[in-house]
Order: C-alpha cells, then structure tokens, then sequence
C-alpha cells in the first residue's frame, strides 16, 4: 500500500479508540533515531495523542542504563495493541531495534492464533490523521522510510549488510530469530515514505 502519509491531524475525525483497561498504551512506535530523529518522531507521537490515543515511544537523554531503557520498551510492548514499526536504511544496523522487533511480531503472532476465523484487519488510511484500527487485536503497520519493502523482507540492501556485521558477532539462534521477525513483518502491507526504487 503506497500511500502519502501525512502527521497532520485532524480534530474532526471521528475515529476514536475503544478503552482497554488492561493496556497501558494504544500505540508502540519503533523505529530509528539515527535515521528519524526528533522532528518527524515528534510530529507523529504529537498526531496521535491529538487524537486521543496513548502512545509510547522512547525519551532521548533518559538517566536509565540501555538495559533498564530496553526492559521498559519490552513492557510496553506487551502493553500495546497497535505497533507502528519504521523500517529505515539503518533499523536493522540497531540489535535494540531487532529485539524490539522480534517482541512485537511474538505479540502479533500469539494475538493472531485466538482470533476468530472471520477477523479481518481494520487498518485503512490514506494519511495519519485518518488511521482506523480495529482495537481489539494486535496490528502491526509497517512504514517504509527510504527502503524498499523487499530489503526488509529478503534482508538485502542496507539490510542485508547490517545482517553480514550482525553474524560476525551475535549467535546464530538470534540471527535467525531476527531474520524471521524481519521477514514477516516485511510481508505486511504499509505505508511507503520516499520509497527508493
């Protein structure tokens, strides 16, 4: 789904989220700050809470170790029902982006094994401002950001050498687990931002 994505939002949308008092947050955001940084991360997060919604994503300078830092991400994810996954030229280069990643496709995969055989996904939009989910269950929303979906997908590209450093270093059952994460996610539809060709 190639679609312009504009963080906008609009006060006369009548899309609001249904409460869920078990979650913590409505929407997890993961993506890079090397590559994203405050201005466009910023104008997202402001899009949705203008909407209502309860997002999480990670303070820059925050006094916690990376650990402690990694641990909260890893608890908000089990406390989201929408994951908002940013894959640019440099998320896979991030093992914290990884492992961010493999927690939230675990998420989708367990959410997806107990739903109804007639459950479609809810996710239509056409710019931020007008994203409909259905909140009931786990959705993942890919945005492309100068990558193709195919690099994510297959792990080429940027990402097939991000994976080439990875292996010197981190232990094949990981590699695989992230790889696999990468791969499913990838063949979701999302959203295209200055998608290379």
């Amino acid at each position: 789904m190639d679609s312009q994505i504009s963080t906008t939002a609009s006060s006369s949308s009548s899309i609001s989220p249904t409460s869920i008092s078990k979650d913590e947050y409505d929407v997890f955001l993961s993506f890079s700050w090397e590559d994203i940084g405050t201005s466009f991360a910023d104008r997202l997060y402001a899009a949705l809470v203008r909407k209502g919604l309860r997002p999480f994503r990670e303070a820059i300078g925050k006094p916690e170790s990376k650990e402690a830092i990694a641990s909260e991400s890893l608890m908000a994810i089990q406390k989201s029902k929408v994951f908002i996954v940013i894959f640019s030229e440099n998320y896979a280069r991030s093992r914290y982006n990884l492992d961010q990643l493999v927690k939230i496709v675990e998420e989708y995969r367990r959410a997806f094994l107990t739903r109804p055989a007639s459950f479609k996904e809810d996710v239509r939009a056409t710019s931020w401002s007008s994203i409909s989910f259905r909140w009931t269950q786990e959705v993942i929303v890919p945005v492309y950001y100068h990558v193709c979906q195919s690099d994510v997908r297959e792990q080429k590209g940027s990402y097939g050498e991000a994976f080439y450093n990875h292996k010197a270093k981190q232990e094949k059952e990981k590699i695989e687990k992230w790889g696999k994460a990468l791969t499913e996610a990838g063949c979701l539809s999302g959203y295209a931002l200055g998608q290379k060709q």
